[in-house]
């Protein structure tokens, strides 16, 4: 088997930095895009998966955030089961099971790996193959699993199963073979750890039955009078995938997580929970930035709801001021405001939220040209019932004003000051703000003022509902930031928090509810003795960016050289900075520059902001020599791609070796011609030809003659898709390998 390795990209060292408290955090960022008709992006930890596909045609797995190691099963198509027509007085044999492979793979998040389920066989023809594969034709696979033979008609013997020869992975099983018929029909193959044969037909009245999936054979049959297929159809292939949520490759998480890593959507979403310093990506152009104040606390005994924290919501074009991004290590510093602490006596206010703030320290950024800065006020406290001595009695306090630095380049999207935290029992109005607090009433709080609207007032001892807050479906399209606490209350009531409880719920024989989402009040106390306020809920700070947004990579240099004591071709090339960079595809070109095809692939660094030296070599040299052209095709996550300039070497030819010829190359198929150059090197061994499709199957040709060979070829090309195909000669203890061109 060969090395995954290999093959898989390694997880790559970003250029996001976080610190908290003025100590460095390194980030490892699994950052991969594709363009896929599958994808999971969440891995819940420590939980075991499997996903189960049994679809037809090429479809793509994308490698959850989270997850380093998975286990592929992979199972072919089954068989069909043998008809006999009604007058032979026999059945016909069971269809062959499909093969089975498995392999633990060791793998980067956000990687994209291909893959095609086999589907069970309804004719004479094979079950169909299962795969796993880097490329979508299926070439070069990693798991293989063939499919089970079908029963020819008229045959009363089972088929072979799928082929372990033929197969790729750590594990491989062939397909059960079909039993033979006893005069009843034959029993499907069963498939290893997979699905049953089916049952042959016991009677000519009665059909053999399906095999089940994955992978079973079908039960053979007779036919009826009308000469109807009376065989049972192979179970269809399958493959699964299992993987464990690994959090040793989450970031540290102290002051920051993701809302989304960009595996998936291309986009990275940060959430800023605590004081931290973001360094922004080297070549960043754009970004989007949510920041939101910590809400305030609840009054308390029948006290008011908290207010709401302020918002900004601001886009920051880089670009314009700034044609190549940011530099390297631009810190941005970030403060997250606290919520405000909830009353816990009759003459005191509930505490007012704290600011949340991005670029809190002003650092003025050259390249960037401008500081942006942006402050979110915090949200009013709520009124408690004898807080005469801190505001008028039973008023809650004011919304904080939020600011913004007038800096180019800076757009503001949205723009709310903090609201007023409710009034409380034994009346007044609520504090003013963004949106006002509700007022007090007998026994009753207001509700605390929300970004959208204002609490409402307390009534007959039932206290006021929370204003409403907003949501950013661009940041988080499940929350309701900044909505305002339910007033508390003296009777067996319950005033809600703004949208729905993203505020906190006030209290009527107990203390407010904390805020429920960032930005939103506390819930104010109730009536029924010393009922303390709810807490108001942190701020946060938001960052929002494309991978399309960031600079691609810069060569340094790109070199081609001829080893002639190896025979090799040796590259070298280096990049002086990179950005969401996939892998290079290596390209080569013989005495011309028109026909392309890719020989190998090298992963790229990913990210990184010095000297990256990477090289390869062509150890497989057209045995005919000439001018050999070569050029790089370097990817991005996203699966843009761009070429590199082209570099050559002359390589001389080598005696010939080859014993047959194959043409004509390239061909069409048609007259397709196989000859030995020296007749008197083929003494009558066994000859067998094998003809290797791009995708990895084959078709297999045993004949007595050589022309009868070249016929099949012809057949075997008409309907095929272009592509470069392997033919595979052999005689007695000798091989021999053709690439032929295959053009429509």
């Amino acid at each position: 088997m060969k090395n995954i390795f290999l093959f898989i990209p390694q997880i790559i060292q970003s250029t996001f930095n976080f610190k908290e408290r003025g100590k460095f955090f390194g980030l490892l960022a699994l950052l991969f895009f594709t363009i896929g008709t599958v994808a999971h992006s969440q891995c819940v930890s420590g939980e075991t998966i499997t996903v189960i596909y049994t679809t037809n045609g090429t479809e793509t797995f994308k490698i959850p955030s989270g997850v380093t190691s998975i286990r592929i099963q992979v199972w072919g198509g089954g068989g069909k089961g043998g008809d006999i027509e009604k007058d032979k007085g026999e059945s016909g044999g069971g269809g062959g099971a499909g093969a089975y492979s498995e392999s633990v793979l060791t793998v980067t998040p956000g990687a994209t790996l291909y893959y095609m389920t086999g589907s069970g066989s309804s004719t004479s023809g094979a079950g169909g193959d299962s795969w796993i594969s880097l490329n979508p034709d299926g070439s070069d696979p990693i798991l293989l699993a063939k499919g089970g033979q079908s029963v020819q008609p008229n045959d009363n013997i089972g088929a072979d199963g799928g082929d372990r020869n033929s197969g790729v992975g750590a594990i491989i099983t062939s397909g059960g073979k079909g039993s033979d018929s006893d005069g009843n029909g034959g029993d499907g193959g069963d498939s290893p750890n997979g699905g049953d044969g089916g049952d042959g037909a016991r009677s000519s009245n009665s059909n053999g039955t399906d095999g089940s999936s994955p992978g079973g054979g079908g039960g053979g049959a007779k036919t009826n009078g009308n000469n109807t297929v009376r065989g049972g159809s192979g179970g269809n292939g399958q493959i699964t995938f299992t993987y464990p949520c690994d959090e040793s490759v989450d970031p540290p998480g102290d002051c920051w997580k993701y809302i989304d890593d960009g595996s998936v959507s291309g986009v990275v979403i940060i959430e800023f929970f605590e004081n931290c310093i973001w360094d922004a990506p080297k070549g960043l152009l754009e970004f989007e930035v949510l920041a939101i104040g910590g809400g305030g606390g609840g009054g308390s005994h029948s006290g008011g709801g908290g207010g709401s924290g302020g918002i900004v919501n601001a886009f920051v074009n880089i670009g314009e001021v700034a044609v190549f991004g940011l530099v390297s290590n631009t810190p941005f510093q970030i403060s997250v405001g606290e919520g405000g602490l909830g009353s816990t006596s009759n003459d005191q206010v509930g505490g007012s939220g704290e600011a949340s703030r991005f670029n809190s320290s002003g650092i003025y950024h050259t390249t960037a040209g401008g500081t942006y800065k942006l402050t979110a006020g915090g949200g009013g406290g709520g009124g408690s019932s004898r807080d005469g001595g801190v505001n008028p009695s039973g008023r809650g306090d004011f919304g904080n004003n939020s600011s913004k630095s007038n800096e180019t380049n800076m757009i503001i999207k949205a723009l709310y000051n903090g609201s007023g935290g409710g009034a409380s029992h034994p009346g007044n109005n609520g504090g003013m703000g963004q949106r006002n607090g509700g007022g007090g009433n007998t026994h009753a709080g207001g509700g605390g003022g929300g970004t959208v609207s204002a609490g409402t007032n307390g009534n007959s001892q039932r206290g006021g509902g929370g204003g409403d807050g907003l949501q950013f479906n661009q940041f988080d399209g499940v929350r309701f930031f900044s909505a305002g606490g339910g007033g508390g209350s003296k009777n067996n009531y319950t005033a809600l928090g703004g949208s729905n409880g993203a505020g906190g719920n006030g209290g009527y024989n107990g203390s407010g509810q904390e805020g429920q989402t960032p930005g939103s009040g506390g819930g104010g106390g109730g009536h029924s003795g010393a009922e303390n306020g709810g807490k108001g809920a942190k701020g946060v700070v938001l960052i929002r960016y494309e991978f399309a947004k960031i600079l691609p990579i810069e060569y340094l240099y790109f070199n081609s050289n001829f080893n002639s004591q190896a025979r090799t071709g040796e590259l070298s090339w280096a990049t002086a900075k990179e950005w969401e960079n996939s892998h290079f595809e290596i390209e080569r070109a013989v005495n011309n520059v028109k026909e392309w095809e890719a020989i190998g692939e090298v992963a790229g660094a990913g990210f990184s902001d010095s000297e990256v030296k990477y090289n390869y070599s062509d150890i497989k040299l057209p045995v005919g020599g000439g001018n050999i052209f070569y050029r790089l095709k370097q990817y991005d996550f996203n699966g843009k791609f761009t070429y590199s300039n082209t570099k050559s070497i002359k390589v001389e030819p080598l005696p010939s070796t080859s014993k047959w010829k194959v043409f004509p190359n390239p061909t069409t198929g048609d007259s397709f011609n196989i000859e030995i150059l020296d007749p008197s090197t083929y003494r009558d061994e066994s000859l067998t030809l094998r003809v290797i499709a791009p995708t990895g199957q084959f078709e297999l040709i045993q004949k007595d003659q050589m022309q009868e060979m070249s016929t099949q070829v012809s057949n075997y090309f008409e309907g095929k898709a272009s592509g470069v195909y392997t033919i595979e000669i052999a005689w007695g203890a000798n091989r021999e390998y053709h690439k032929v061109i295959l053009r429509r």
